[in-house]
């Protein structure tokens, strides 16, 4: 009966170890854009921007400050755009279902359709966090023209905005 008992603990312990490595292993929503926006750096007709700190942040902060408010973005920590309008029909598709698969992490939300009527497809995403506040915030869109990527790192605060249009 011990020799059971025992083997059981080892057991369990074994899988609580493994579980704990693999949370552990796993990396955030961010780290994961990061790393597929680096893959697609070099892809034809792909152009991607990646702002993570310094002076470069400070001046994106700048630009949606006039059109947001200063504490909506005051803890965002990063800022990626990729355009892959001139990408291959293969290349859009795997990137959409790349960006796709984050949904079971994320939460999906709807935009104004009418903000957005030109597009054929847009999705996008975030965590939303203690009422107003979210994160991981991302948006995928295409039309006949046009397919762009944007996400935000960090923290925005809903509830501090103002739009300045």
């Amino acid at each position: 009966m011990k020799k059971i008992l025992l083997i059981a603990i080892l057991v369990v312990a074994s899988t609580l170890t493994n579980w704990s490595a693999y949370a552990q292993q796993t990396p955030s929503v961010e780290e994961s854009v990061k790393q597929i926006v680096e893959e697609l750096d070099d892809v034809q007709g792909v152009d991607c921007l990646v702002v993570t700190k310094g002076l470069e942040l400070a001046i994106v902060k700048g630009v949606f400050t006039s059109k947001f408010g200063k504490e909506f973005m005051k803890d965002a920590t990063s800022l990626i755009l990729v355009n892959f309008s001139k990408a291959s029909v293969e290349v859009r598709e795997s990137f959409k279902s790349r960006i796709e698969a984050f949904s079971g992490q994320l939460q999906e939300f709807s935009l104004n359709k009418q903000d957005f009527q030109e597009e054929k497809y847009i999705k996008s995403y975030a965590t939303i966090n203690e009422g107003s506040l979210i994160s991981d915030f991302m948006v995928i869109m295409e039309n006949d023209k046009s397919a762009m990527f944007f996400y935000m790192g960090g923290i925005l605060d809903v509830s501090k905005m103002q739009l300045n249009l």
